[in-house]
């Protein structure tokens, strides 16, 4: 597993309803108010974020602060004296010496202009950032090796004061946690994966400004990436609705990705509908599906996109008659993926999700065979 949480089929198993605002708030004061961990069960609405479901922020008239981690039950908040527990990290502020754990953490701390607090990366060979690539090669940050392999002697010489990490759903994976914070080190988790909306995993911009007291940039940030976002959204049209398969099997198993999920918010975004995708059962962003079934229900969709690490028609020999094949409708979104295999779609692509979706759109609405001129992240298998 690399750096890249996503670099496993996109949605492998990994990587809320509205109610009323006064019920609402009533739960959030509850919550905020004890270290237990009983109402993040039923309470799935983040405090003034329009998409992100997985944290909440809340601020008080003064100074203080304090921030929501539904997934991992995590309660944070600044501090002059280091706390740890089950419910309660009590934070350095500012974070000064960071280490990351999955390149999806790089695009926000880069849009803050906090790439300078980064002393350790999990994976740097992966990682698709210029000014980290320099960084990286000349020792100023280094290399902590990868989940479930961390170098832990290397980690705590870096004295860091924050680790960002991430919930890998694996109990051998999941134990790093653990043992870094038996060392003092306060790790918390960046779990923007399991948003089901694009613009949801940009929101956690918001939680990355928590920690450095920059809201006001994260807003401004957010309104263009959103405002842009909804433009192409709503100028999709609606007269014909492509059908799309998507991803490519991984040791004999075929994930897609559930309606639940970014990806598949991304085709309908785009004005396409993904095919043999289904409802999220216990909170996965993907389901396994026969390969069986692909070969039935998938063979007529009319393009296919992100076949893992196919790039060429050739290479899909094996589906040859597939449609989407057949009339060279198969697109992969390793456009800017590094000479290593680290892949910019799951770095920068996070906080570009208009990006992804004016390629997307642009790939279900083109006319007769064209090109990948104009595509950001994507690019046509010839």
């Amino acid at each position: 597993m690399t750096h890249q949480k996503e670099h496993l089929p996109l949605f492998a198993s990994h990587h809320i309803v509205r109610i009323g605002i006064f019920i609402y708030v009533s739960l959030l004061f509850l919550l905020l108010a004890s270290c237990g961990t009983s109402e993040e069960d039923t309470l799935r609405v983040a405090e003034g974020n329009r998409y992100a479901q997985g944290f909440t922020l809340s601020h008080t008239e003064g100074k203080d602060s304090s921030a929501y981690l539904f997934r991992s039950k995590m309660r944070c908040r600044f501090g002059d004296t280091l706390l740890l527990s089950d419910t309660l990290l009590v934070l350095p502020y500012p974070p000064k010496r960071i280490v990351c754990l999955s390149s999806t953490q790089i695009p926000y701390l880069k849009a803050l202009g906090k790439l300078e607090n980064i002393v350790g990366i999990a994976g740097t060979r992966y990682i698709s950032d210029s000014a980290l690539q320099a960084d990286i090669t000349n020792g100023s940050i280094a290399e902590v090796g990868t989940l479930p392999n961390l170098d832990y002697e290397r980690l705590l010489n870096l004295a860091p004061d924050l680790v960002l990490g991430y919930d890998a759903d694996f109990t051998a994976l999941t134990n790093y946690a653990n043992r870094l914070r038996s060392f003092k080190i306060p790790v918390v988790s960046i779990d923007e994966y399991h948003e089901s909306h694009p613009l949801g995993r940009a929101e956690w911009l918001k939680f990355f400004a928590f920690l450095f007291k920059r809201d006001s940039i994260a807003a401004a940030i957010l309104d263009t990436v959103n405002e842009a976002y909804e433009r192409i959204s709503y100028s999709a049209t609606k007269s014909h609705v492509p059908t799309v398969l998507i991803n490519y099997p991984w040791k004999g198993i075929w994930y897609i990705p559930t309606q639940e999920s970014y990806m598949a918010q991304f085709v309908r975004d785009a004005g396409g509908r993904l095919l043999l995708s289904s409802q999220a059962a216990n909170g996965n962003t993907a389901t396994t599906v026969s390969h069986d079934e692909v070969l039935s229900r998938g063979f007529n969709a009319e393009y296919w996109l992100n076949p893992g690490e196919i790039e060429s028609l050739g290479a899909l020999s094996n589906y040859e008659n597939f449609r989407a094949v057949r009339n060279r409708k198969v697109y992969n979104n390793t456009r800017r993926t590094n000479t290593n295999g680290g892949n910019d779609f799951y770095e920068s692509g996070v906080l570009l999700p208009h990006f992804i979706l004016r390629d997307v759109y642009t790939i279900l609405h083109s006319s007769g065979q064209d090109s990948s001129a104009g595509l950001y992240f994507y690019k046509k298998l010839e």
